[in-house]
């Protein structure tokens, strides 16, 4: 997979599968949750494109986010942007997917597994289901959204990404 392999960037949710007292989160919490993320995004002036897929053998749909370092951010700054906003309403993500020069798994402690460098995107759904917690039961995206913006759409043609019509 080619996508973005010069840009620093983050693929993020904010879906869990269950809540603070063991509780299953519900598809409407999940999406409340994931929306709640997206504003963070919109406050600080960032794009947030939507990557879809579902888990390969429960067929439960999930949207993440890939979301572009600002350029007047450090990659600092954005690390520790992204960090913060892997806690939403107290639940925290285990990790996400960052990528600078290489690709990496960030955890919620800022500590970094290496991925790779230029990864396909087979590699890319396994540090996903990793970082959900999830090896036995594997992610594949299946699209990406639409952009919303003519900011979106140039970020995407200027990047080569291909989305959903």
């Amino acid at each position: 997979m080619n996508l973005l392999n010069d840009k620093t960037y983050a693929i993020i949710t904010a879906y869990r599968e269950s809540g603070a007292e063991g509780n299953k989160l519900t598809k409407q919490e999940n999406s409340q949750r994931n929306r709640e993320l997206r504003a963070r995004f919109i406050v600080n002036k960032m794009e947030a494109y939507s990557l879809v897929g579902h888990w390969q053998e429960t067929h439960e749909v999930e949207r993440c986010y890939v979301v572009p370092k600002r350029s007047d951010m450090s990659d600092e700054e954005f690390s520790d942007f992204i960090k913060d906003a892997m806690t939403i309403n107290g639940l925290t993500q285990d990790a996400c997917i960052f990528h600078t020069d290489k690709f990496y798994l960030l955890f919620n402690d800022g500590t970094i597994q290496p991925i790779g460098t230029k990864v396909s995107l087979n590699k890319l759904v396994q540090a996903y289901s990793k970082s959900v917690l999830k090896n036995e039961v594997p992610f594949i995206f299946d699209s990406v959204e639409r952009p919303t913006s003519v900011a979106g759409y140039m970020w995407f043609n200027k990047n080569n990404i291909l989305y959903l019509r």
